[in-house]
C-alpha cells in the first residue's frame, strides 16, 4: 500500500478497534487512539547498506541511506530486507495528517471508502482480488470496490475476518511526502 500512498490513491485506512473485554458491548462509543489533527509517520519495508546487516536498525545513523522496497528492485549495495516495523523514524518519507476518524463495523465500508483505501481497479472495470485463496465468505467475484477491499482485509487478517465484522477505526488522512520532522504542522 506504500505505492498507493505515493501515487495519491490511498487516503484512508482501517484498524481494529481494540477495547477491553468488559467494554466490548460499548465498542462503538469508546474513543479510538487516533484523533483529527494527529500526524502519523509511515513505516515501510526497507534495506540498509549490506555493511549494516549484522546490526539493529536503531544503530544506524540518519546519514546512512535506507532503500525503500516500494521503489522497486534494490541496488546491489543494499543488504537484507527489513520489515517496516523496524524502520527508524528518521528514515520515514511519508507523513499522514489525520482529517477524520470514525468508529464503525468493518462491513459498513462504503464503495468510496473502499476506493479511498487504495484498492486497485483492473482494466476490465472490476477490482483486484487480494486473497490468495480466491474465497472470502459472503463475497463473490467479480469484485466491486467493496468486495475487493474484503479480499484485501481477509488477506491481512484471515479469511474469516470479514464475516466476523469487527469494530474498526476508519482514519482518513492527507499524505505529505516528507519525514514527520520536516512535515508541515496542522493549523
Amino acid at each position: 500500500m506504500i505505492r498507493a500512498l505515493l501515487a495519491g490513491t490511498k487516503t484512508q485506512t482501517r484498524r481494529l478497534h481494540k477495547v477491553p473485554d468488559a467494554l466490548a458491548h460499548l465498542a462503538g462509543s469508546v474513543a479510538p487512539r487516533f484523533k483529527v489533527g494527529d500526524r502519523l509517520w509511515v513505516r515501510e519495508s526497507f534495506r540498509l547498506g549490506a555493511e549494516h546487516d549484522a546490526g539493529p536498525p536503531a544503530a544506524v545513523l540518519p546519514s546512512d541511506v535506507a532503500w525503500k522496497e516500494a521503489d522497486g528492485a534494490a541496488p546491489k549495495w543494499t543488504g537484507k530486507l527489513r520489515p517496516g516495523i523496524h524502520m527508524p523514524r528518521w528514515a520515514s518519507r511519508l507523513t499522514l495528517h489525520v482529517t477524520e476518524v470514525r468508529v464503525q463495523r468493518l462491513q459498513e465500508i462504503s464503495v468510496q471508502d473502499a476506493i479511498d483505501e487504495g484498492i486497485e481497479p483492473l482494466p476490465s472495470g472490476e477490482y483486484r482480488d487480494y486473497a490468495d485463496t480466491g474465497y472470502v465468505p459472503g463475497v463473490a467475484p467479480p469484485y466491486d470496490a467493496r468486495g475487493s477491499y474484503a479480499t484485501l482485509w481477509a488477506s491481512i487478517n484471515g479469511v474469516e475476518s470479514w464475516a466476523a465484522n469487527p469494530w474498526v477505526v476508519a482514519v482518513s488522512f492527507l499524505v505529505e511526502k516528507a519525514n514527520i520532522e520536516r512535515a508541515s504542522r496542522a493549523e
